[in-house]
């Protein structure tokens, strides 16, 4: 059993749930996990082929369970998790006939948070679309997004990756 230290404010020094002097529990170990594309993946997809984003920069991963290079998220626990995400399609890359769907793919059951056909104002300077979901997951459990977009003439897209987050996926044990 912890022991209060109030020297710092902990429970012990060995414990992963940590008490602050305000009352907040925090939990240091609770899995949760910030990756973003750093740079454009050309080529991605734009035939209808489904591709796997891999989000190849990690902010922070409190569980070690995000892989930046497969870009799969394995739930190191059961519960229910919060993902958040958004996806750029480049400018220039997509056109007003484009069909565009991202999919948040997991062991439990795959999710369709966007399936869209932008029109000509939505597509001008590209096309970011943001998602948010919650789903059930067991403990080993993976989660993935993959895009796919169909009707394009040159059947290429860019998927637009920087340093500002504009292509990112995150998620948070909820309980």
């Amino acid at each position: 059993m912890a022991t209060n230290n109030s020297s710092n404010n902990q429970l012990g020094p060995n414990s992963s749930l940590v008490m602050t002097s305000n009352g907040a529990m925090l939990l240091a170990q609770q899995p949760s996990f910030m990756a973003y594309l750093s740079t454009n993946a050309t080529g991605a997809t734009g035939d209808g082929t489904t591709y796997t984003v891999i989000f190849d920069t990690v902010v922070f991963d409190k569980s070690s369970s995000y892989n930046n290079s497969s870009g799969a998220f394995s739930a190191p626990v059961a519960g229910v998790y919060q993902f958040d995400g958004a996806i750029n399609l480049a400018a220039g890359t997509i056109s007003t006939s484009t069909s565009f769907q991202v999919k948040l793919l997991t062991d439990g059951g795959s999710f369709y948070p966007i399936q869209i056909n932008p029109n000509a104002g939505t597509i001008s300077g590209g096309l970011t679309q943001s998602f948010s979901l919650k789903a059930n997951m067991l403990g080993g459990d993976i989660a993935q997004v993959q895009v796919t977009v169909s009707g394009l003439i040159a059947a290429t897209v860019a998927i637009g990756g920087s340093a500002n987050y504009i292509t990112y996926f995150s998620g948070a044990l909820l309980n």
